[in-house]
Protein backbone atom coordinates (compact mmCIF):
# COMPACT_ATOMS: atom_id res chain seq x y z
CA UNK A 1 0.00 0.00 0.00
CA UNK A 2 1.48 3.39 -0.99
CA UNK A 3 0.77 5.74 2.46
CA UNK A 4 0.17 8.68 0.11
CA UNK A 5 -2.83 7.04 -1.06
CA UNK A 6 -4.30 6.12 2.40
CA UNK A 7 -2.79 8.67 4.93
CA UNK A 8 -5.66 10.57 6.95
CA UNK A 9 -3.99 13.38 9.08
CA UNK A 10 -5.34 14.32 12.64
CA UNK A 11 -5.95 17.55 14.04
CA UNK A 12 -3.47 19.30 17.13
CA UNK A 13 -3.48 21.53 19.76
CA UNK A 14 -1.39 24.35 20.34
CA UNK A 15 -0.35 23.71 23.39
CA UNK A 16 1.51 20.68 25.75
CA UNK A 17 -1.01 18.71 27.42
CA UNK A 18 -0.85 18.14 31.46
CA UNK A 19 -0.03 15.28 32.86
CA UNK A 20 -1.90 12.37 33.93
CA UNK A 21 0.08 10.91 36.65
CA UNK A 22 -1.40 8.02 39.24
CA UNK A 23 -2.32 8.74 42.41
CA UNK A 24 -0.33 6.86 44.71
CA UNK A 25 2.51 8.62 42.60
CA UNK A 26 1.25 11.97 43.37
CA UNK A 27 0.90 10.68 46.79
CA UNK A 28 5.01 9.43 46.84
CA UNK A 29 5.90 13.38 45.12
CA UNK A 30 4.46 14.85 47.90
CA UNK A 31 5.52 12.89 50.33
CA UNK A 32 9.40 13.78 49.19
CA UNK A 33 7.99 17.64 48.21
CA UNK A 34 9.40 17.79 44.94
CA UNK A 35 7.77 17.68 41.52
CA UNK A 36 9.51 17.14 39.02
CA UNK A 37 7.65 18.78 36.37
CA UNK A 38 4.30 17.20 37.71
CA UNK A 39 1.23 19.40 39.54
CA UNK A 40 1.34 18.04 42.70
CA UNK A 41 -2.16 19.75 43.77
CA UNK A 42 -4.43 17.46 42.56
CA UNK A 43 -7.29 19.77 42.16
CA UNK A 44 -5.05 22.35 40.07
CA UNK A 45 -4.13 19.49 37.89
CA UNK A 46 -7.89 18.71 37.23
CA UNK A 47 -8.42 22.41 36.19
CA UNK A 48 -5.20 22.22 33.81
CA UNK A 49 -6.91 19.43 32.41
CA UNK A 50 -9.96 20.83 31.48
CA UNK A 51 -8.42 23.94 30.03
CA UNK A 52 -6.25 21.77 27.89
CA UNK A 53 -9.75 19.60 26.91
CA UNK A 54 -11.39 22.95 25.72
CA UNK A 55 -8.76 24.35 23.79
CA UNK A 56 -9.48 24.60 20.01
CA UNK A 57 -7.74 22.68 17.34
CA UNK A 58 -6.45 23.00 13.82
CA UNK A 59 -5.84 20.58 11.04
CA UNK A 60 -2.40 18.60 11.21
CA UNK A 61 -1.91 19.86 7.41
CA UNK A 62 -2.66 23.73 8.05
CA UNK A 63 -0.30 23.68 10.69
CA UNK A 64 2.66 21.81 8.88
CA UNK A 65 1.83 23.70 5.43
CA UNK A 66 1.82 27.35 6.92
CA UNK A 67 4.88 29.16 6.21
CA UNK A 68 4.65 31.40 8.88
CA UNK A 69 5.09 28.70 11.16
CA UNK A 70 8.85 27.80 10.61
CA UNK A 71 10.33 25.99 13.56
CA UNK A 72 7.58 22.99 14.84
CA UNK A 73 7.93 20.49 17.87
CA UNK A 74 4.84 17.91 16.85
CA UNK A 75 4.59 15.96 20.02
CA UNK A 76 1.77 12.64 19.99
CA UNK A 77 1.23 9.39 22.34
CA UNK A 78 2.71 6.14 20.70
CA UNK A 79 1.22 5.17 17.51
CA UNK A 80 -0.34 8.31 16.64
CA UNK A 81 1.83 9.07 13.21
CA UNK A 82 4.06 10.97 13.91
CA UNK A 83 7.00 9.49 11.96
CA UNK A 84 4.45 8.45 9.55
CA UNK A 85 3.56 12.24 9.15
CA UNK A 86 7.36 13.03 8.27
CA UNK A 87 7.91 10.66 5.87
CA UNK A 88 4.31 11.49 4.39
CA UNK A 89 6.09 15.00 3.69
CA UNK A 90 8.92 13.92 2.47
CA UNK A 91 7.11 11.53 -0.05
CA UNK A 92 5.05 14.39 -1.15
CA UNK A 93 8.13 16.11 -2.37
CA UNK A 94 8.98 12.72 -3.98
CA UNK A 95 5.74 13.01 -5.81
CA UNK A 96 5.58 16.99 -6.81
CA UNK A 97 9.95 17.87 -6.51
CA UNK A 98 9.56 21.42 -8.24
CA UNK A 99 6.55 22.48 -5.77
CA UNK A 100 8.09 22.03 -2.18
CA UNK A 101 11.53 22.92 -0.84
CA UNK A 102 13.92 19.94 -0.81
CA UNK A 103 12.81 17.42 2.59
CA UNK A 104 15.85 16.13 4.42
CA UNK A 105 14.95 13.01 6.71
CA UNK A 106 16.86 12.80 9.97
CA UNK A 107 16.61 9.77 12.57
CA UNK A 108 17.74 11.27 15.23
CA UNK A 109 18.52 8.16 17.48
CA UNK A 110 20.87 6.77 14.62
CA UNK A 111 22.72 10.21 14.11
CA UNK A 112 23.02 10.80 18.01
CA UNK A 113 24.91 7.50 17.88
CA UNK A 114 27.17 8.32 15.24
CA UNK A 115 27.35 12.08 16.57
CA UNK A 116 31.03 14.41 15.00
CA UNK A 117 31.58 17.64 15.53
CA UNK A 118 28.99 18.72 12.58
CA UNK A 119 26.21 16.26 13.86
CA UNK A 120 23.44 16.21 11.31
CA UNK A 121 25.59 17.19 8.02
CA UNK A 122 28.36 14.30 8.97
CA UNK A 123 25.20 12.28 8.96
CA UNK A 124 23.87 12.85 6.01
CA UNK A 125 27.07 12.79 4.37
CA UNK A 126 28.55 9.27 6.32
CA UNK A 127 25.43 7.89 8.50
CA UNK A 128 24.87 4.08 8.33
CA UNK A 129 21.66 4.97 7.59
CA UNK A 130 21.78 7.98 5.14
CA UNK A 131 20.81 7.04 1.32
CA UNK A 132 22.07 9.96 -0.85
CA UNK A 133 25.38 9.99 1.22
CA UNK A 134 25.26 14.40 0.52
CA UNK A 135 28.80 16.15 0.69
CA UNK A 136 28.49 18.33 3.41
CA UNK A 137 30.42 21.05 2.11
CA UNK A 138 27.98 21.58 -0.45
CA UNK A 139 25.18 20.94 1.43
CA UNK A 140 26.05 24.16 3.95
CA UNK A 141 25.84 25.98 1.32
CA UNK A 142 22.93 24.44 -0.26
CA UNK A 143 21.18 24.96 2.66
CA UNK A 144 22.25 28.43 3.48
CA UNK A 145 20.86 29.70 -0.25
CA UNK A 146 18.03 27.78 -0.68
CA UNK A 147 14.72 27.34 0.72
CA UNK A 148 14.29 23.35 2.72
CA UNK A 149 12.75 21.32 5.06
CA UNK A 150 14.43 19.63 7.53
CA UNK A 151 12.18 16.63 9.56
CA UNK A 152 14.10 15.46 12.47
CA UNK A 153 12.25 12.26 13.69
CA UNK A 154 12.24 10.65 17.44
CA UNK A 155 13.33 12.92 20.24
CA UNK A 156 12.36 10.56 22.57
CA UNK A 157 14.33 7.86 20.85
CA UNK A 158 17.78 9.38 21.67
CA UNK A 159 19.12 8.18 25.20
CA UNK A 160 18.59 10.07 27.89
CA UNK A 161 21.67 11.42 28.70
CA UNK A 162 22.49 12.75 24.92
CA UNK A 163 18.83 14.37 24.73
CA UNK A 164 20.03 17.86 26.27
CA UNK A 165 22.75 17.93 23.76
CA UNK A 166 20.34 16.81 20.67
CA UNK A 167 17.91 19.72 21.70
CA UNK A 168 20.61 22.12 21.67
CA UNK A 169 21.99 20.71 18.26
CA UNK A 170 18.52 21.10 16.51
CA UNK A 171 18.08 24.32 17.64
CA UNK A 172 21.81 25.49 16.78
CA UNK A 173 21.18 24.00 13.49
CA UNK A 174 17.84 26.19 12.92
CA UNK A 175 19.80 29.05 13.70
CA UNK A 176 22.37 28.31 11.28
CA UNK A 177 20.01 27.66 8.65
CA UNK A 178 17.83 30.29 8.31
CA UNK A 179 16.43 29.45 5.61
CA UNK A 180 14.89 26.32 6.81
CA UNK A 181 11.98 24.85 7.85
CA UNK A 182 12.31 22.56 10.98
CA UNK A 183 10.02 20.09 12.27
CA UNK A 184 10.64 17.66 14.91
CA UNK A 185 8.80 14.76 16.26
CA UNK A 186 8.83 13.45 20.21
CA UNK A 187 6.60 11.00 22.19
CA UNK A 188 4.92 13.05 25.00
CA UNK A 189 6.15 11.97 28.16
CA UNK A 190 9.76 11.75 27.42
CA UNK A 191 9.49 15.65 26.35
CA UNK A 192 8.78 17.68 29.18
CA UNK A 193 8.95 15.64 32.60
CA UNK A 194 12.21 17.09 34.43
CA UNK A 195 13.45 18.51 31.38
CA UNK A 196 13.91 22.31 30.25
CA UNK A 197 12.82 20.47 26.56
CA UNK A 198 10.06 23.19 26.41
CA UNK A 199 11.57 26.26 27.42
CA UNK A 200 14.44 26.11 25.43
CA UNK A 201 12.72 25.11 22.02
CA UNK A 202 10.34 27.98 22.54
CA UNK A 203 13.33 30.15 23.39
CA UNK A 204 14.28 29.37 20.06
CA UNK A 205 11.06 30.29 18.08
CA UNK A 206 9.49 26.92 18.06
CA UNK A 207 5.92 26.46 17.86
CA UNK A 208 4.60 23.45 20.02
CA UNK A 209 1.69 21.49 18.57
CA UNK A 210 0.12 17.87 20.11
CA UNK A 211 -1.27 15.54 18.08
CA UNK A 212 -4.83 14.49 18.88
CA UNK A 213 -6.81 11.45 18.92
CA UNK A 214 -8.60 10.27 15.38
CA UNK A 215 -12.16 11.90 15.61
CA UNK A 216 -15.12 9.66 14.44
CA UNK A 217 -14.90 11.46 10.54
CA UNK A 218 -11.35 10.51 10.59
CA UNK A 219 -11.47 7.01 11.58
CA UNK A 220 -14.27 6.72 9.00
CA UNK A 221 -12.38 8.21 6.44
CA UNK A 222 -9.32 6.03 7.51
CA UNK A 223 -11.23 2.81 6.91
CA UNK A 224 -12.48 3.96 3.48
CA UNK A 225 -9.17 4.42 1.84
CA UNK A 226 -7.80 1.50 3.46
CA UNK A 227 -9.88 -0.78 2.36
CA UNK A 228 -10.22 0.90 -0.67
CA UNK A 229 -6.26 0.59 -1.54
CA UNK A 230 -6.44 -2.74 0.33
CA UNK A 231 -9.31 -4.34 -1.93
CA UNK A 232 -9.94 -4.45 -5.84
CA UNK A 233 -12.92 -6.18 -5.49
CA UNK A 234 -15.42 -4.39 -4.45
CA UNK A 235 -17.43 -7.95 -2.78
CA UNK A 236 -14.75 -8.09 -0.79
CA UNK A 237 -14.19 -4.83 0.50
CA UNK A 238 -17.23 -4.64 1.10
CA UNK A 239 -17.03 -7.84 3.66
CA UNK A 240 -14.13 -6.98 5.39
CA UNK A 241 -14.49 -3.43 5.76
CA UNK A 242 -17.93 -4.56 7.36
CA UNK A 243 -15.84 -6.59 9.81
CA UNK A 244 -14.42 -3.70 11.78
CA UNK A 245 -17.33 -1.49 10.93
CA UNK A 246 -19.38 -4.11 13.09
CA UNK A 247 -16.82 -4.48 15.80
CA UNK A 248 -16.68 -0.61 16.47
CA UNK A 249 -20.27 -0.35 16.43
CA UNK A 250 -20.85 -3.15 19.05
CA UNK A 251 -18.23 -2.53 21.01
CA UNK A 252 -17.12 1.12 22.81
CA UNK A 253 -14.35 -0.66 24.45
CA UNK A 254 -13.16 -1.08 20.64
CA UNK A 255 -14.13 1.68 19.27
CA UNK A 256 -12.32 4.00 21.71
CA UNK A 257 -9.05 2.31 20.74
CA UNK A 258 -9.71 2.64 17.29
CA UNK A 259 -8.69 6.73 18.16
CA UNK A 260 -5.06 5.29 18.02
CA UNK A 261 -3.81 5.45 14.36
CA UNK A 262 -1.38 2.11 14.91
CA UNK A 263 -4.30 0.09 16.67
CA UNK A 264 -6.78 1.30 13.98
CA UNK A 265 -4.03 0.12 11.15
CA UNK A 266 -4.02 -3.33 13.08
CA UNK A 267 -7.25 -3.72 13.68
CA UNK A 268 -8.10 -3.23 9.80
CA UNK A 269 -4.88 -6.10 9.12
CA UNK A 270 -6.39 -8.31 11.36
CA UNK A 271 -10.20 -8.07 9.63
CA UNK A 272 -9.06 -9.38 6.51
CA UNK A 273 -8.31 -12.55 8.65
CA UNK A 274 -10.89 -12.51 11.08
CA UNK A 275 -13.39 -11.21 13.11
CA UNK A 276 -12.26 -9.30 15.36
CA UNK A 277 -12.42 -9.45 19.07
CA UNK A 278 -15.12 -7.59 21.07
CA UNK A 279 -13.10 -7.26 24.16
CA UNK A 280 -9.99 -5.05 24.70
CA UNK A 281 -8.03 -7.32 26.37
CA UNK A 282 -8.86 -10.19 23.33
CA UNK A 283 -8.01 -7.27 20.81
CA UNK A 284 -4.52 -6.31 22.44
CA UNK A 285 -3.46 -9.66 22.14
CA UNK A 286 -4.38 -10.32 18.35
CA UNK A 287 -2.30 -7.25 17.95
CA UNK A 288 0.68 -8.19 20.12
CA UNK A 289 0.52 -11.64 17.97
CA UNK A 290 0.61 -9.68 14.63
CA UNK A 291 3.38 -7.56 16.14
CA UNK A 292 5.34 -10.41 17.36
CA UNK A 293 4.62 -12.52 13.74
CA UNK A 294 6.21 -9.44 11.82
CA UNK A 295 8.82 -8.03 13.48
CA UNK A 296 11.65 -7.78 10.51
CA UNK A 297 15.09 -8.31 10.84
CA UNK A 298 15.93 -6.80 7.50
CA UNK A 299 15.33 -3.28 8.57
CA UNK A 300 18.71 -3.22 10.57
CA UNK A 301 20.38 -3.16 8.14
CA UNK A 302 23.79 -2.66 10.28
CA UNK A 303 22.86 -6.35 11.74
CA UNK A 304 22.03 -8.68 9.64
CA UNK A 305 25.18 -9.99 8.41
CA UNK A 306 26.09 -10.88 11.57
CA UNK A 307 25.98 -14.19 12.95
CA UNK A 308 24.64 -13.00 15.98
CA UNK A 309 21.44 -11.28 14.39
CA UNK A 310 21.20 -14.58 12.05
CA UNK A 311 21.18 -16.69 15.63
CA UNK A 312 18.10 -14.12 16.11
CA UNK A 313 15.95 -14.65 13.27
CA UNK A 314 16.77 -18.56 13.55
CA UNK A 315 15.67 -18.92 17.54
CA UNK A 316 13.39 -16.83 18.20
CA UNK A 317 10.04 -17.11 17.06
CA UNK A 318 6.83 -15.35 18.36
CA UNK A 319 7.00 -17.78 21.37
CA UNK A 320 9.97 -16.91 22.80
CA UNK A 321 9.86 -13.70 21.81
CA UNK A 322 6.79 -13.29 24.31
CA UNK A 323 8.18 -15.45 26.69
CA UNK A 324 11.28 -12.94 27.21
CA UNK A 325 8.45 -9.61 27.16
CA UNK A 326 6.54 -11.30 29.64
CA UNK A 327 9.05 -11.90 31.68
CA UNK A 328 10.54 -8.23 31.45
CA UNK A 329 6.95 -7.48 32.23
CA UNK A 330 6.44 -9.04 35.54
CA UNK A 331 10.10 -7.66 36.40
CA UNK A 332 8.88 -4.30 35.99
CA UNK A 333 5.57 -4.72 37.54
CA UNK A 334 7.68 -6.18 40.81
CA UNK A 335 9.92 -2.99 40.74
CA UNK A 336 8.02 -0.56 41.86
CA UNK A 337 4.38 1.40 41.63
CA UNK A 338 3.09 4.04 39.82
CA UNK A 339 4.59 5.75 37.12
CA UNK A 340 7.49 3.96 37.86
CA UNK A 341 6.68 0.81 37.23
CA UNK A 342 7.05 1.49 33.54
CA UNK A 343 11.09 1.33 34.39
CA UNK A 344 14.00 -1.33 34.48
CA UNK A 345 17.07 -1.06 35.05
CA UNK A 346 19.66 -1.81 32.35
CA UNK A 347 21.36 -4.50 34.35
CA UNK A 348 17.92 -6.62 35.31
CA UNK A 349 16.76 -6.42 31.74
CA UNK A 350 19.99 -8.05 30.07
CA UNK A 351 20.11 -10.50 32.57
CA UNK A 352 16.85 -11.23 31.89
CA UNK A 353 17.01 -11.46 28.19
CA UNK A 354 20.40 -13.64 28.58
CA UNK A 355 18.43 -15.95 30.81
CA UNK A 356 16.17 -16.66 28.07
CA UNK A 357 18.86 -16.81 25.19
CA UNK A 358 20.90 -19.29 27.44
CA UNK A 359 17.68 -21.63 27.58
CA UNK A 360 17.28 -21.35 23.82
CA UNK A 361 21.09 -22.35 23.14
CA UNK A 362 21.89 -18.85 21.58
CA UNK A 363 25.46 -18.84 20.85
CA UNK A 364 27.28 -15.93 21.90
CA UNK A 365 23.77 -15.08 23.97
CA UNK A 366 25.93 -11.82 25.85
CA UNK A 367 26.55 -10.32 22.85
CA UNK A 368 22.92 -11.28 21.11
CA UNK A 369 21.46 -9.75 24.35
CA UNK A 370 22.37 -6.49 23.77
CA UNK A 371 21.58 -6.34 19.77
CA UNK A 372 18.10 -7.78 21.20
CA UNK A 373 17.52 -5.14 23.30
CA UNK A 374 18.56 -2.46 21.37
CA UNK A 375 16.05 -4.07 18.33
CA UNK A 376 12.99 -4.19 20.61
Amino acid sequence: MRLETIYVPQSVKQALPPRDVTRDYLQQLKKEKRADGFEVDEEQAEQRKQEYAELSTRPLMEVVDDLAQQRLVILGDPGLGKSTLLKHLALRWAEHPGSNPLPLFIELRQAMREKRERIFLDYLENGKRATCCLPKNELDQYLKDNDSLILFEGLDEVTEGDRTDTVAAITRFATDYRRARVIVTTRIHRYSTGSKNPETFRDAGFEQFTIQDFEEAEIGRFIDVWYQAAFSNLADRERYQSRLEDALEDSPAIRELAANLLLLTMMAILSRTQDLPRDRGDLYEKCAELLRKNWDLEKFEELKERKEARDIKDKLGPRQKMRILERVAAAREDEQTGLRGNLISEDKLKSIVEDELKQLGVDEWWTVADDLIWML
